[in-house]
């Protein structure tokens, strides 16, 4: 009897010490501060979720506050290639979410534009969160919010964060759910859906910050704002920063609605938007859901076209 009791001693103390060691090498950690969950390599950080609502500072109007969007996201060496509340623009938000024009009940209610003080996106709560060997992730949600008419679609963000040679990787899997008793039509216009803003560096209206103008590259072997409006399947853009040149490129997944879907690159602003109801309108009907997928990957130095092409079939098969 004693012999098995130590036999067991030994082995519940291996295991023990396997779990440690284990949970010592997770390569991809979140940490969770008052305000965000920071998304990491090892000691590299990747991405940065703002759960808390922040508001831009600079006396700006308090409706411009906002929760729910990653900012900053980070190249492999470590360069911001976002920009939170950018000068001129301070509606956009990094990576965020909004329907830029909709109709609910009769009325027109634009979700980006928060200036026009009609609605916004309101964090709601974490779910789940998790640390791992080959990535981490977590689970949230928002609120669609109108003034006038409260939430009108609930929102889950499934997002996990990884990295492959030469790039961090962001997978992100929206579902948005219309938790109302009334339909929510979304009429042909020619931006809103998941925004990205590039960094501070590009933005010229940023006398401080400002680089130089950022280049934007598309699968279809367009660029700049005459990729506006195109299906490219993928877009990236770049440029300077204060240590070189990063920037990101953002796949569309194939099961998308309207896959591959239109884009809406702006002439001067570092933005750009899938965006499917450029070419058409749809609608979500009382709790029914919309789903997207996307991959965001950032990078350093200018990228490689034909590199992105490869990554983005390998995307998806």
């Amino acid at each position: 009897m004693e012999k098995c009791i130590k036999i067991y001693g030994i082995a519940l103390l291996a295991f023990f010490f396997a779990v440690s060691c284990k949970q010592s090498n997770l390569q991809y950690i979140v940490s969770k501060t008052d305000t965000s969950l920071i998304l990491k390599n090892k000691d590299r950080d990747i991405a940065v979720y703002n759960y808390k609502k922040i508001c831009p500072g600079d006396s700006l109007p308090e409706y411009y506050c906002r929760g729910g969007f990653i900012h900053p996201l980070y190249s492999p060496l470590g360069e911001i290639v976002t920009d939170g509340f950018p000068k001129g623009h301070t509606h956009q938000h990094a990576l965020f979410t909004a329907w830029t024009k909709t109709q609910f009940k009769g009325e027109t209610i634009d979700f980006w534009n928060q200036q026009k003080k009609q609605a916004t996106v309101l964090f709601k709560g974490i779910d789940s969160l998790y640390n791992g060997i080959e990535h981490c992730g977590f689970i949230s949600k928002h609120e669609h919010y109108s003034f006038t008419h409260g939430t009108i679609l609930l929102e889950t963000w499934k997002l996990k964060a990884h990295a492959i040679e030469d790039f961090n990787v962001i997978d992100i899997f929206i579902e948005q759910k219309n938790i109302t008793t009334d339909t929510l039509f979304i009429p042909n216009y020619h931006y809103g859906g998941i925004g990205f803003r590039g960094s501070k560096n590009w933005n010229s209206v940023d006398s401080i910050n400002y680089i130089e103008k950022h280049k934007i590259i598309a699968a279809n072997g367009k660029s700049g704002a005459d990729a506006n409006h195109t299906r490219p399947g993928w877009a990236a853009m770049y440029g300077g920063t204060e240590k070189g040149v990063a920037g990101m490129a953002v796949f569309c997944n194939k099961n998308n609605f309207m896959h591959p879907q239109p884009i809406r690159v702006h002439h001067t602003m570092p933005y750009f938007s899938f965006t499917p109801v450029v070419d058409t309108s749809f609608y979500i009907a009382p709790q029914a859901v919309y789903k997207m997928k996307y991959r965001i990957l950032t990078f350093d130095n200018e990228p490689d076209a034909i590199v992105l092409d490869s990554l983005y079939t390998e995307y998806n098969k």
